[in-house]
């Protein structure tokens, strides 16, 4: 069902976890020890995580940096959204990602591209 679960990259553990339709829904970077059971979420010893959220076509709209874990003191770093594919939005404004001259709704407001 899942692919790759657990990984070890520059002497860091990352646990992967996946949703329903084998889409990435978390990475948890642990702090120490190793991955628990496949597609399982960690409770102790997380550093960081990234959630990955979807619509109903299987398109990322997206993207939450976490440093530390639920229930404890948690800090969000970086927040990114997507919106079709054309938009990428964070903490520092809204960046084109490719120019496809249409309009997509991104939370509250309208964002317009421009044909270049």
């Amino acid at each position: 069902m899942a692919g790759m679960t657990c990984r070890v990259e520059g002497g860091k553990t990352y646990n992967q976890v996946y949703n329903v339709e084998n889409r990435l829904a978390t990475v948890q970077q642990l702090s120490q020890g190793n991955c628990p059971a496949s597609n399982v979420l960690a409770t102790a010893n997380i550093a960081a995580s990234w959630n990955f959220i979807y619509d109903g076509d299987g398109n990322r709209v997206r993207q939450e940096y976490f440093e530390g874990a639920f229930g404890q003191d948690v800090s969000v770093k970086v927040t990114s959204y997507y919106a079709g594919g054309s938009y990428e939005l964070d903490q520092s404004g809204v960046v084109p990602r490719k120019n496809t001259g249409t309009s997509r709704w991104v939370g509250a407001s309208w964002y317009r591209r421009l044909r270049a």
